[in-house]
C-alpha cells in the first residue's frame, strides 16, 4: 500500500503535535483503503517502533476535533472511529485524488473562491461571467489564498516559538484568539522576528514573570505578551538573557533571512523541544 503525504501536513494545524502523531498519521496514509483504515495499536506500534499506548495517544489526537483544520468536515477530526479498530480517514478521498501539490493548491484556491462567493450571496448561475472577469476573479482568489497561507505559516511559527520558550505542553493549540493577536501585531508592521524577540525578552520582564514585590503572578500567555504595539515595542527593547537562548537552543531568526521556510523553522523548534524533553 502507499499514500500521498503532502507538505501541507507540516504547515497546517498539526504543527507541534509531536513525532508520534506524525508517525501514526504516515501509517494511516499508507494503509487507508476507500477512506477506511485498520488501526490496532499493538500491530501499528510493532511496525512503527512505538509502544501501543503511544500509538493509542496519537490516535486520540487524530480523532479529536480541530477547529483550525483546513477541512471542516466532522469538526476538523482527521479520524472518526467506526469499530473496534476501524477508522474513517475524513480527508482521504480529497487528497487521494490529487496527483500533485499543484492540484492541492488549486483545490485550496477553489474552496477559497467558493467561500467568497457564498459570503457575497452569489449563486451558481451568477458565478458565470465573461472570461476576462473570471480570470481576474481566479487571480484575486489565488493571491488571497496565498496571502492567507503565508499568514498561517507566520502565526504557527510565532505560536510554536512561544510554546517552546515557556515550555508549554502540546495541549496548547493555536486557537482563533491567539491567531488573531498575532495577526493584529503583524498588521501593525511587526515581523515574525520582532514578535519572537518580544516573546524571548518577556522572560526578562519582572512584571510578566511575577518578580514584583507586590505580586508573584506570572503573565506568560501569548495574548498578554503580544497585548498591543506598545507592549511589543517595550519587550523588543529589553535585553534577553544570553543563557536563555543557549538553554532553548534557538534564537528568534526570521526564516526568510536564515534560508528556512516558516514550516521548516517550526519543525526544528518542535524537534528540539522533543529532544530536550521539554
Amino acid at each position: 500500500m502507499y499514500g500521498k503525504f503532502f507538505s501541507s501536513a507540516f504547515t497546517g494545524s498539526m504543527v507541534g503535535s509531536g513525532a508520534d502523531v506524525f508517525a501514526v498519521w504516515g501509517y494511516v496514509i499508507a494503509h487507508t483503503v476507500d477512506s477506511l483504515v485498520e488501526l490496532n495499536p499493538i500491530v501499528a506500534g510493532a511496525q512503527i517502533g512505538m509502544a501501543p499506548e503511544e500509538v493509542s495517544a496519537a490516535i486520540a489526537t487524530l480523532c479529536a476535533a480541530d477547529p483550525n483544520s483546513r477541512n471542516k468536515e466532522s469538526d476538523g477530526c482527521r479520524l472518526v472511529k467506526m469499530g473496534a479498530f476501524s477508522y474513517q480517514v475524513v480527508s482521504h478521498s480529497i487528497y487521494r485524488n490529487m496527483r500533485n501539490e499543484g492540484e492541492r493548491r488549486e483545490y485550496n484556491r477553489i474552496k477559497k473562491q467558493e467561500s467568497r462567493a457564498r459570503k457575497s450571496g452569489q449563486t451558481k448561475s451568477n458565478a458565470k461571467s465573461k472570461k476576462s472577469a473570471h480570470t481576474e476573479a481566479e487571480a484575486e482568489a489565488e493571491a488571497e489564498a496565498e496571502a492567507e497561507a503565508e499568514a498561517e505559516d507566520a502565526a504557527l511559527l510565532v505560536f510554536e516559538f512561544w510554546r517552546k520558550t515557556f515550555s508549554k505542553s502540546a495541549r496548547f493549540k493555536l486557537d482563533q484568539k491567539r491567531r488573531k493577536r498575532i495577526d493584529s501585531r503583524r498588521s501593525e508592521g511587526f515581523t515574525v522576528d520582532d514578535l519572537c524577540k518580544a516573546i524571548l525578552n518577556a522572560k526578562n520582564d519582572n512584571h510578566l514573570m511575577g518578580r514584583n514585590q507586590n505580586s508573584t503572578a506570572v503573565y506568560d500567555g501569548l495574548q498578554t505578551i503580544l497585548r498591543d504595539a506598545a507592549q511589543v515595542e517595550r519587550l523588543i527593547d529589553l535585553n534577553a538573557p544570553k543563557a536563555l537562548g543557549r538553554r532553548l537552543g534557538v534564537t528568534p531568526i526570521q526564516p526568510a533571512k536564515s534560508g528556512r521556510s516558516p514550516a521548516q523553522f517550526a519543525a526544528e523548534l518542535e524537534r528540539e523541544r522533543i529532544e530536550s524533553g521539554q
